[in-house]
């Protein structure tokens, strides 16, 4: 599974769930996850895999096993996202679903 192709964003509420899926590791367990970075695009936050392991540094995009982060603070006029791993040169880009809006319900008393 390609690293560009394998991230998605969803909205759970309020809450925006950015992941990564892998067919590359037997296990769900991984130990990196998200860091906001400050980003040089208009419309878009860019993201950096950060590593909680020693040994791990040393993981390329190939090697980042899956991923979830949830964003509780997400900024409302941003499209795109961007997520590097350090070092390295190639970043994936997802767009920012639209979020759920919750029709209203009329009472027909």
């Amino acid at each position: 599974m390609n690293f560009k192709e394998s991230w998605t964003a969803e909205w759970n509420g309020h809450v925006l769930h950015i992941s990564r899926v892998t067919d590359r590791f037997p296990n769900s367990f991984s130990t990196a996850s998200l860091k906001r970075i400050d980003s040089q695009s208009a419309g878009s936050v860019a993201y950096q895999i950060e590593f909680h392991r020693d040994k791990e540094p040393f993981c390329g995009p190939d090697l980042v096993g899956p991923v979830h982060y949830y964003e509780q603070a997400f900024p409302s006029d941003m499209r795109l996202i961007t997520i590097s791993v350090a070092g390295e040169s190639d970043a994936a880009t997802i767009q920012v679903p639209k979020r759920k809006t919750r029709g209203a319900t009329r009472s027909t008393r």
